[in-house]
């Protein structure tokens, strides 16, 4: 029987009855959406009118749990830039409350309210909850940004994150990870779908929760709900890079060449060998460890490379040197980043201090010197 009933509730998430016409649901909310253009000053009213109340739950066979009633919406909007879906009727928004964010939300709606006092979910683990339908939403933009290494000053386009699917045309239909989750007391589980796309140059992960108990018409409601999303884009207009790298104040010279030799040898040289830095790192035996490590918190050390932008000074055996990392092409951290050479018996090498310091970029600590 268990079987039975997990078969029914996949090909009804999957697919909405024709006593639930996704079509009809959508169609409710684009008639509405008019009065909600232009509205984020009302939602903002809406959340601290919300959070001037509150009502407690409870049943016989479950604890008592404490929610927060927010003021009724048509719609609701979150984020920066800001993202928007409708509501169908009886459908309300959690407010996100203060140190309860959960891994970049920004949105969390559904037929009923979110537990407080915990980060929101797509699974309620109470049998109470079992008849409703819930959509949190993500945004893992920064993560991709970071992820990619892109310049703070490029702009960010959809076809930046290629190992994103662009938004689906129709979330009921679209393929998504499946997953479940059983509440307390009960064998039959919450069945979650998680959709990860793009929009707008941004990146989003929704996952829709569906109680196992849910009916056709909510879970058509939830579909509509995501499919009604608006995003505005992250960047309209890419800014004009700013070049602040002051020019090299040192006339060209072998030791300018030694110099950007030795730090783009230092760059190069990866795991697990690290061929050629001893020859131009200062100190590396006491310190190749730490870059091992640092290789691994990177992952992918073997996309990088690095270059000297200026050599702003320049003694008998030392320099101040100002130099960039790329990842595949793409500017990473260091980025301008000052750094010192040091001369030692008559070769110029990347000072212990500068490896050291980037190294701590990514969380890797040299030993201190002996």
């Amino acid at each position: 029987m268990a079987n039975d009933v997990n078969e029914t509730l996949r090909a009804a998430a999957a697919s909405p009855t024709r006593d639930a016409p996704l079509s009809l649901i959508e169609a409710r909310l684009r008639r509405r959406r008019h009065v909600r253009r232009g509205a984020a000053g009302v939602c903002a009213l809406a959340l601290i009118a919300a959070l001037g109340g509150g009502v407690a739950l409870s049943v016989d066979s479950g604890p008592r749990i404490e929610t927060v009633t927010p003021a009724a919406s048509p719609g609701v909007s979150a984020g920066d830039p800001p993202v928007s879906v409708d509501l169908p009727d009886g459908w309300v928004e959690s407010p996100i409350e203060p140190g309860m964010r959960f891994d970049g939300e920004i949105l969390a709606v559904g037929t009923t309210l979110q537990p407080a006092g915990v980060p929101h979910s797509a699974c309620f683990e109470d049998e109470m909850y079992n008849d409703d339908v819930v959509v949190v939403l993500r945004e893992t933009t920064h993560v991709t940004v970071l992820e990619k290494e892109l310049a703070a000053t490029q702009r960010l386009t959809t076809e930046a994150y290629g190992q994103y699917p662009l938004r689906p045309d129709n979330f009921a239909t679209a393929e998504s990870a499946v997953s479940t989750c059983l509440a307390i007391g009960t064998d039959v589980p919450w069945e979650i779908h998680r959709y990860t796309f793009s929009d707008q140059g941004r990146v989003f992960i929704a996952d829709v929760g569906f109680g196992p108990t849910s009916t056709p018409e909510a879970r058509a409601e939830a579909f509509a709900v995501l499919n009604s999303l608006v995003v505005e884009p992250w960047l309209e207009e890419p800014p004009v890079p700013v070049t602040t790298v002051p020019p090299s104040t040192v006339p060209a010279s072998a030791d300018t060449q030694a110099i950007e030799a030795a730090f783009e040898t230092w760059v190069a040289a990866g795991p697990p060998d690290f061929d050629g830095a001893e020859a131009v790192i200062e100190d590396f035996a006491s310190i190749k460890a730490t870059a091992q490590e640092a290789a691994d918190l990177v992952g992918n050390p073997q996309c990088y490379t690095g270059r000297v932008d200026a050599i702003t000074r320049i003694d008998e055996d030392d320099a101040d040197v100002i130099f960039s990392f790329f990842c595949d092409g793409l500017p990473a951290v260091p980025t301008n980043q000052p750094g010192r050479a040091v001369k030692i018996d008559g070769v110029w090498m990347v000072s212990r201090d500068t490896v050291c310091a980037t190294f701590a970029i990514g969380q890797a600590r040299c030993p201190p010197r002996e």
